[in-house]
């Protein structure tokens, strides 16, 4: 009809129509993945017996976490490989203990996912840092690899970010009412 202005409208629409479908695909992966994740905690909490045994086994998990990365930063950092092989041989096997409770859970866990496939490709990082890598040899240089356990800290974002989302809620009550005493004892 004449009109150029037909094209450019049309392909402004096309791009919100393209942007509009990748938010609704990222929200429907956000809302499977949520979905996923409450089929496998629910597994575990019905296996255990109840939620409050499936959060001591998270929190145990995360205590565990914390003490064989201190250990192995003070066996990186701090012990010689010839004065103190007795030392990093005991540690090593704390760490070898610590990895089965680790594949234990991870496989419990596995056990319970609905899609596996789907569970493998989101916990991969789990079983990675799960695997005991020795301190001898042609592996010497692959024990830096055991440092990727601190990215399994990265669960603890999930309730961090949940008391800032808390926080920030007090200061929009606060403007309201006069919650500094209730903001100070959260």
């Amino acid at each position: 009809k004449g009109n150029a202005t037909f094209y450019d409208d049309a392909r402004k629409e096309c791009r919100k129509l393209s942007k509009m479908y990748d938010d609704l695909e990222d929200y429907r992966s956000k809302i499977y993945d949520a979905r996923q994740e409450k089929i496998v905690r629910e597994g575990v909490s019905n296996y255990l017996g109840s939620e409050l045994r499936a959060n001591l086994l998270e929190g145990l998990i995360m205590v565990m976490i914390v003490i064989i990365l201190t250990v192995i930063s003070y066996d990186f950092l701090y012990l010689d490989p010839v004065d103190d092989a007795e030392l990093k041989s005991k540690i090593f096997m704390l760490d070898f203990g610590f990895c089965i409770v680790f594949l234990s859970e991870f496989y419990l866990r596995y056990n319970f996912a609905e899609n596996k496939r789907w569970f493998v490709r989101n916990n991969w990082i789990d079983l990675l840092t799960s695997i005991p890598i020795p301190d001898a040899g042609a592996t010497r240089y692959g024990r830096t690899l055991r440092f990727a356990r601190v990215l399994r800290v990265l669960r603890l974002l999930r309730v961090v970010r949940i008391i800032f989302f808390f926080w920030k809620g007090f200061d929009k009550f606060a403007e309201v009412m006069d919650v500094k005493l209730m903001k100070k004892s959260f």
